[in-house]
């Protein structure tokens, strides 16, 4: 990706911490749908998602503000909360306190393509609308490194945007698009979306196992495991 626009994405994101829940629980903000309660129905299906599937030692990479934290609270052991953004990271912290399980977390603020992962493996790795971000070559590169991530039978969630045709009034499926701050402040970013085939795809071209758990107008959600002999 070109460095200047995966800069631009960076700083929109630090920027936007304070505000960055409100697509899942107003359904306002960089909505592409105008219909809030879209946003806000899928936001519970992909909340019971997490609380289904996370379970064990979690790895949530990037973390964001750790909005999906309290779902997946009740069920980890351990979580690692990882995000370039150290407003992002703020966000984590408090939430975590709030959610009364900041004894099991820990934090850690780097650039997650030019820093090394930690050495530990996890029960699941929990990606939230990250892939959605990468170029193909990109994502190639975070799937090849989260095998060493992962334990034995290990999986990771992928919650991310969906393509549907009333996202495709208003977005491209993959390119440059523009976001835009309450304050009115624009950042170019790189975005994709997701169909069921596309998501298939993954599995076939990374030898991932995938489970497709939603699909919707506006949000999905899949996990996968490693196909076996392939780690």
């Amino acid at each position: 990706m070109d460095k200047a626009l995966k800069q631009s994405m960076l700083a929109y994101y630090d920027e936007r911490a304070s505000e960055y829940d409100e697509i899942d629980t107003l359904g306002t903000g960089s909505t592409a749908i105008n219909a809030p309660s879209a946003y806000q129905e899928e936001t519970t299906i992909l909340q019971r998602v997490v609380n289904e599937v996370c379970a064990g030692d979690i790895l949530d990479i990037p973390c964001g503000t750790a909005f999906w934290l309290p779902s997946y609270a009740q069920g980890c052991t351990t979580a690692l909360l990882v995000d370039q953004s150290a407003s992002m990271l703020d966000e984590s912290r408090r939430r975590a306190r709030q959610a009364g399980v900041a004894d099991r977390c820990q934090f850690l603020q780097c650039d997650i393509f030019d820093s090394a992962w930690p050495h530990q493996r996890f029960d699941v790795v929990l990606m939230g609308f990250f892939i959605s971000h990468l170029t193909t070559e990109e994502e190639a590169r975070i799937l090849a490194r989260l095998r060493n991530s992962l334990k034995p039978n290990g999986k990771f969630l992928v919650l991310d945007s969906a393509w549907s045709t009333g996202r495709a009034r208003t977005r491209v499926k993959e390119g440059e698009q523009m976001r835009r701050l309450n304050n009115g402040t624009e950042f170019p970013i790189y975005k994709k979306y997701f169909e069921r085939r596309d998501i298939e795809a993954i599995g076939t071209q990374h030898q991932f196992e995938v489970t497709i758990h939603h699909v919707g107008r506006t949000f999905c959600a899949f996990s996968g495991n490693m196909v076996p002999g392939t780690q």
